[in-house]
């Protein structure tokens, strides 16, 4: 159950609000107003039914629920969980109902804090979920960027960016040098943009242990090549960099809690 709480509502009107909300297959959120000063109260409560090939956290069905909420300006919310091994999947779920890049001219400064209460086991610590939620945001950020501002010139930077933050080493190879290295189907599939390709290695060591290898595909945006994409196969191509966005945020959020593996992303 995700709950949206103020300390001001009443327990008969917070247990009817979780009793008459039905959470189908993807959760169900009710709101109540209350309090002197009016604030906004919502329960979000989570499917009972998982599929086993699916997390029994519920995460999935978190982003909508924050979203359903519909909660604007600084928030506060509670996990309430069965397990507290279901903390992290959550608290990434309510990550990702948290976007950080807008186009607008305006941006609003807002605070969310969140609180989890398991009913059984202990939650990973909040220095830990606060940079597991970070990684989340960051590669939200940015697959959510427009190719006009995210080219491959400004995600080979910040792939720059974070290997100088955690202290990883770097390797890029762009234009001639990925046919040097007989990387000739990278090359072609971007040589016709206005920004070259480029491979990005970074890798982080750590002494006598085993080597951990991710991969991450950063098409900043797949028109088709040969066979141009459709308009109803066009829209949606700017996801085709998000394995990318994910690796590189998970590479430095993996580092900055001291993952005991030598990474190479």
């Amino acid at each position: 159950m995700l709950q949206l709480v103020s300390p001001h509502i009443e327990e008969r009107a917070w247990r009817t609000m979780v009793k008459r909300s039905d959470p189908a297959d993807s959760g169900r959120v009710a709101t109540h107003w209350t309090g002197h000063t009016p604030a906004r109260i919502s329960a979000g409560v989570l499917p009972e039914v998982c599929s086993r090939h699916n997390s029994p956290s519920r995460a999935w069905a978190v982003p909508h629920i924050v979203h359903s909420a519909g909660q604007k300006g600084n928030v506060g919310i509670v996990l309430a969980l069965e397990e507290g091994a279901h903390a992290a999947a959550v608290v990434l779920g309510v990550a990702r109902a948290l976007p950080t890049f807008t186009s607008t001219s305006t941006t609003i400064d807002r605070e969310v804090r969140i609180l989890v209460r398991p009913r059984r086991g202990a939650a990973p610590g909040a220095e830990q979920l606060q940079i597991v939620a970070d990684a989340v945001r960051a590669a939200a950020h940015l697959t959510d960027q427009p190719p006009s501002q995210l080219g491959c010139d400004a995600l080979v930077d910040q792939a720059h960016q974070v290997a100088t933050g955690v202290g990883a080493s770097i390797e890029i190879l762009r234009a001639d040098e990925l046919r040097e290295q007989g990387l000739g189907g990278l090359r072609g599939v971007g040589q016709a943009a206005a920004q070259q390709p480029a491979l990005v290695v970074l890798d982080h060591h750590s002494q006598h242990t085993p080597s951990t290898a991710w991969v991450g595909k950063g098409v900043i945006y797949d028109t088709g090549g040969l066979s141009i994409k459709t308009k109803t196969g066009m829209p949606g191509m700017k996801t085709d960099m998000a394995g990318a966005a994910a690796v590189l945020a998970a590479f430095e959020a993996a580092v900055r809690l001291s993952h005991p593996r030598r990474l190479t992303a």
